[in-house]
């Protein structure tokens, strides 16, 4: 037995050597070649009838002025956009402003003009994602508590470790759209973190 085990291991072959780290060519083929994700255009007006403790997605996104980030201002273009994402292949990503030269337009991007663009006034505070502990205190949810809340069922499945795009109720699965940012291309669907769903749920009920 000891005999086989060794020429089992022995057989086994070694393991493939590091590959080098791809040059900025090979990263700028590599982005160029990758699909592009064109949103549908969606009013939230659309959708008065989904409602949750009586509030409405268009009543939500309009107290937190948030409705410009909905609006679609025109088509995309699918090479100006992988022009847009190799561009930054050759720049240093903890720069707080970049100017972008495409297709012989300059565009000055930053946190402030986004946030002017957006009509959103930025926060001086620490932003949604570095709450996560206040939202964490202020929810005192558990992940069953949660599941019940975003499905509006009673039965809740052995061993949760997210919540499935599919088991939302229609308020949440909409919402769900519009929050997650890794949204399957194929299947249309995603499955959200239980830190996905404090932030949905705090961002319905806000400081309540």
């Amino acid at each position: 037995m000891a005999r086989r085990i060794k020429a089992r291991l022995f057989r086994e072959p070694p393991p493939p050597p590091p590959q080098p780290p791809r040059t900025l060519d090979q990263r700028r083929e590599l982005m160029e070649a990758r699909a592009v994700n064109m949103e549908r255009e969606a009013y939230l007006q659309d959708f008065e009838d989904l409602e949750f403790e009586g509030r409405t997605l268009s009543s939500i996104f309009t107290e937190r002025r948030w409705m410009s980030i909905c609006e679609q201002t025109g088509l995309v273009c699918a090479t100006l956009v992988s022009e847009f994402y190799c561009y930054f292949l050759e720049r240093d990503k903890a720069q707080a402003t970049y100017d972008i030269t495409l297709r012989e337009v300059s565009v000055t991007f930053s946190a402030d003009k986004n946030n002017e663009f957006l009509s959103i006034t930025r926060l001086e505070g620490p932003s949604y994602p570095d709450q996560e502990e206040e939202i964490a205190n202020r929810l005192m949810l558990s992940n069953s508590e949660l599941y019940k809340l975003l499905t509006e069922k009673e039965e809740v499945p052995y061993h949760l470790s997210n919540i499935p795009h599919n088991a939302m109720s229609d308020f949440f699965r909409m919402l769900h759209l519009i929050v997650a940012y890794n949204i399957d291309p194929r299947r249309r669907t995603s499955e959200a973190s239980f830190e996905r769903v404090k932030l949905m749920v705090y961002i319905v009920r806000g400081s309540q």
